[in-house]
């Protein structure tokens, strides 16, 4: 650090008293002072370097532990999830079952069913696009 920088460091801190009482008294040399603010600047900019590295981890803890309990959040929800999935797939086949046993039910008595119009209607609903339009 130059010397000229430690002067514009200097102006702004009440150590450029204590600099100047100390030359006028010769207890100082010039040098020696701002080797000595040097090494105190080097101190004051690694202190504050470590309370910012510090803050940042903080920060980072705090963070990974809030990302921590929404992974483990999520996967009980991911887990509901999949269980609901498997009971839907299981009710839909059970209905896939009933609506073909009502069909065939159905089908095997027409002249019943053509003699009703909601059963007609009924069937044509389960039949959908297959429906024949002889029914």
């Amino acid at each position: 650090m130059g010397l000229s920088l430690c002067k514009n460091i200097l102006y702004a801190s009440p150590l450029v008293s204590v600099f100047w009482v100390t030359s006028a008294l010769g207890i100082f040399s010039k040098s020696h002072f701002v080797r000595s603010l040097e090494t105190a600047w080097d101190y004051l900019c690694i202190t504050e370097l470590s309370q910012d590295l510090e803050k940042e981890l903080e920060q980072y803890q705090v963070l990974q532990k809030y990302t921590e309990e929404y992974q483990s959040s999520s996967s009980c929800r991911i887990a509901v999830l999949k269980e609901n999935v498997a009971k839907a797939d299981l009710e839909i086949a059970e209905l896939d079952k009933l609506v073909d046993h009502v069909r065939e039910v159905m089908r095997s008595d027409l002249e019943l069913v053509k003699g009703s119009p909601q059963l007609l209607a009924l069937l044509r609903e389960i039949e959908g696009n297959e429906a024949p339009q002889n029914y």
